[in-house]
């Protein structure tokens, strides 16, 4: 995270963050499985302002990017006389796209020793779904638009 201040109390903060994400399907009608995973990255740039003792608030905006792969098992049945199963799996490129997130963030900035600690709560309405699957027989996995984080920065002198 980087950030830079600005006149009258303002700072834009840019920062860079990650985390590993991925969904299981399994379906025992139809022998099937998926297991996806992936790689989540955000980009938010933020406005915040301090407004009394350390208390700090800020609005933003943030692209996802998102890539991974999935993997997908599943046996059929080939022959009824003789019964006979045919295993087969395969991976391909996971279906996740880019999307664009409004932010809004409250904190507190306080000083302990020499650091700086600063707990944040953090406010994301994505424009749309990272993941949305529909399957066989009606399943759907989707994720949600709405993101709630909570992040505690630590800034060295």
């Amino acid at each position: 995270m980087v950030t830079a201040a600005l006149p009258l109390g303002f700072r834009v903060e840019f920062a860079a963050l990650y985390r590993r994400i991925g969904f299981r399907t399994i379906n025992l009608g139809d022998a099937y499985s998926e297991r996806d995973t992936g790689n989540s990255w955000e980009f938010p740039i933020l406005v915040r302002r301090a407004l009394w003792r350390g208390l700090y608030a800020g609005v933003g905006y943030a692209p996802r990017v998102t890539n991974g792969s999935a993997h997908v098992n599943y046996v059929t049945l080939t022959s009824i006389n003789p019964v006979i199963y045919t295993f087969s799996d395969r991976t391909f490129p996971g279906s996740w796209d880019t999307t664009h997130g409004v932010v809004s963030a409250v904190g507190i900035e306080k000083r302990w020793g020499p650091l700086h600690i600063a707990p944040e709560a953090r406010y994301t309405r994505w424009n749309r779904l990272a993941v949305d699957v529909n399957g066989t027989r009606g399943f759907a996995i989707q994720s949600t638009r709405d993101q709630v984080d909570l992040l505690v920065g630590i800034r060295f002198p």
